[in-house]
């Protein structure tokens, strides 16, 4: 087992100081095979010689923010200093071990790291090397990538390499769409649904043109409403927006002979079940008390919907918003605009409601059907767009039939985020005829070149993003 250690405790008291600009930079071999004696591991610290040192090891890749430093260790129950030294004349300092063999051995991943101690580093104390680290395997040969150089252009994505030694997930961008087709002809009423006290259910669609869509995964951070007229205090005791994807792709061209719709079933259906993917039904992201204040009303004239939880769009899909409104004592004195998609008709269909009246109010949650016509509010909807990518060459095994054991990943995720990691096999350098992408490497059993792609999920909260330091698939 890797030998728990106290944290070092150094002090900067007597220490010569060491130029500002001087880092020291930590290396470590991207992978070790395991031997009947263990896996060794080697360190090199380089940096200003003759400062003091300490490397520190962890089975936690973190991040840890100390003292001003970012560390890419977890500082868990496993953390230890195995060394602390004086960095020689040519300003090196070494480490090497073994680590014998034991159960889960094959697999883990050895993070390090470095300090040398200087008072003339902003934090008065001390600088952090690079993060590094080695993973552990078991097999005959091995695919490694330790991104420890700048990667070719046969490598593609959307990732950067920003960080010493490690490849990490494209910052988060945000744009914010109003849903206006230049088709919609402005209607001059407000529309008080699904802002009803007497009850309401409304679905409103969304095309990807409508809301600019690239093909890119996004999250769905905010909707808002806009206020036609002006906004009135309401407060609603319970209200539920849910947002979906759906298949429906509503068609507004007019026949040009009869100015009618040419495609009238193509929009939204009048059951609300119908609208919905199967399987996939629309998920919560508010339900609670809604007050209305006409203080948050944004430029525009825009007025903001609450929201909980974001919505993973998948950027290709149509959207299905999904309002449920039970009836209250609020005033619904409140109104949205809309825009007519087709002045002929009702359909095709951009909307469906279900709305009460103070004789007959609608219960939201189990009204089936409702009304359709193509007016279509005037939304504000944000996107962050969260997820980037790399993705490899197809790389060479070196076997004809190879057998790829589990993939072992070193990385960092600093809190929300994540990655996977996802491969495929082809028996042609150039990826003819490749098998479907999986988690597990063993899909391109028997085949000669592997390619895989990871994917990267930043915070889009705090712009955190992962990172990926070392990835080896070992071949059995």
């Amino acid at each position: 087992m890797l030998l728990k250690h106290t944290l070092v405790a150094l002090t900067v008291v007597g220490l010569q100081a060491v130029a500002p600009s001087q880092s020291p930079t930590l290396f470590m071999p991207g992978s070790s095979a395991i031997t009947s004696t263990g896996a060794p591991l080697n360190f090199l610290v380089a940096g200003p010689w003759g400062a003091p040192y300490a490397i520190f090891v962890d089975i936690d890749g973190g991040p840890v923010d100390l003292f001003g430093e970012r560390f890419y260790l977890g500082f868990s129950s496993s953390l230890t200093s195995p060394v602390t030294s004086v960095l020689s004349p040519i300003g090196h300092g070494t480490y090497s071990t073994t680590l014998p063999p034991f159960a889960g051995l094959a697999g883990l991943v050895i993070y390090g790291q470095a300090v040398t101690l200087d008072p003339s580093a902003n934090n008065g104390m001390f600088r952090a090397s690079n993060g590094a680290s080695t993973a552990c395997y078991s097999g005959t040969s091995q695919i490694l990538e330790d991104f420890n150089s700048a990667l070719p252009a046969s490598y593609t994505g959307t990732f950067v390499q920003d960080v010493t030694g490690h490849v990490r997930g494209g910052a988060v961008t945000s744009r914010t769409v109003d849903t206006i087709d230049p088709q919609g002809v402005p209607f001059l009423q407000p529309i008080q649904s699904p802002l009803s006290p007497n009850g309401c259910r409304e679905q409103i669609v969304y095309r990807a043109t409508n809301i600019g869509a690239t093909g890119e995964p996004e999250l769905l951070t905010g909707i808002r409403w806009r206020v036609l007229g002006n906004p009135i205090a309401d407060t609603f005791s319970q209200f539920t927006m849910r947002v979906g994807h759906t298949d429906v792709v509503p068609n507004y061209t007019i026949d040009p002979w009869s100015a009618l719709p040419a495609y009238p079933n193509s929009g939204l259906s009048p059951t609300f079940a119908d609208n919905e993917q199967a399987g996939a039904p629309p998920s919560v992201v508010f339900s609670g008390s809604y007050a209305i204040q006409p203080s948050q009303m944004m430029a525009g004239n825009y007025m903001p919907y609450p929201m909980t939880s974001t919505f993973e769009y998948d950027g290709q899909s149509s959207l299905l918003l999904d309002f449920r409104m039970p009836q209250s004592s609020a005033l619904g004195w409140n109104g949205m605009a809309v825009n007519l998609m087709v002045q002929s008709s009702a359909l095709p269909g951009t909307r469906v409601v279900a709305a009460g009246s103070a004789g007959q109010p609608v219960l939201p949650n189990q009204v089936a059907t409702g009304v359709a016509d193509n007016a279509m509010p005037e939304f504000q909807l944000e996107f962050a767009r969260t997820t980037t990518f790399l993705q490899s060459p197809w790389r060479d095994s070196g076997s004809l039939a190879p057998d790829y054991d589990t993939a072992v990943v070193g990385k960092s995720l600093p809190t929300g985020t994540s990655v996977d990691v996802q491969f495929r096999g082809s028996n042609n350098m150039n990826g003819a005829n490749p098998t479907v992408w999986s988690s597990d490497p063993s899909v391109a059993d028997g085949r000669r070149y592997l390619q895989f792609k990871i994917t990267f999920r930043a915070n889009h909260l705090t712009g955190e993003r992962p990172l990926v330091d070392t990835l080896v698939v070992p071949v059995l």
